[in-house]
């Protein structure tokens, strides 16, 4: 009886160490295959969109579409309206102020009207920005500090400023920025008849 025992508990070990190792036979499942299998692929990759319509740099950028001329902008008709002994004087270089010449810089058209009973002189730059560009600029002219406003109709303003002898009239309109001096003004309501003649002529 004794003997029986012993060989029931001997064979009940042989099978539960078989079993053993038969579960640690069995192969796991790893990540590794799964893992391959869901590595994104260079078709999912993101990427960044790259602007043109914004300034590099913190540099103003022009519009290609801005395609315009003195003669278009600044009339015969409105100008011998505005005052018989104004003459256009087109593609001349500007130098009067910083605005004018960077306008110019730009590729902008440079203008100069010049009154032929007085001899006096006055630029006229005119670039069409981007729209971003156009905005920074029209920001950066409202909150200078150190310009008049002055409105030029109903639906514009302009900015006005007095230094060194020279007074300057900006604004931006249709995303064109557009700057006016001149020697002979010396406040905003001089140069806002130009800039009304400039205003009515640029196109869209």
């Amino acid at each position: 009886m004794q003997r029986s025992k012993i060989w029931v508990l001997t064979f009940a070990g042989i099978i539960a160490v078989s079993l053993t190792s038969c579960y640690q036979e069995v192969p796991t499942t790893t990540s590794s295959e799964s893992v391959k299998a869901t590595k994104p692929t260079n078709a999912s990759k993101i990427e960044t969109p790259t602007s043109t319509n914004s300034n590099i740099d913190g540099k103003l950028q022009p519009d290609p579409s801005g395609n315009i001329n003195c003669e278009a902008v600044l009339t015969p008709q409105a100008l011998y309206e505005l005052n018989p002994n104004l003459a256009l004087i087109p593609d001349v270089r500007l130098g009067l102020t910083p605005a004018t010449k960077e306008i110019e810089s730009l590729g902008g058209i440079a203008c100069q009207i010049s009154n032929l009973s007085s001899t006096s002189e006055t630029e006229i730059a005119i670039v069409k920005l981007t729209t971003n560009s156009a905005a920074f600029k029209s920001a950066a002219l409202s909150s200078a500090g150190i310009y008049t406003p002055q409105e030029i109709g109903e639906d514009l303003v302009s900015y006005f400023n007095f230094s060194e002898g020279i007074g300057q009239l900006q604004f931006v309109y249709k995303n064109y920025w557009v700057a006016i001096a001149s020697l002979s003004i010396s406040d905003g309501l001089q140069a806002s008849a130009l800039a009304g003649i400039v205003k009515a002529n640029v196109p869209n």
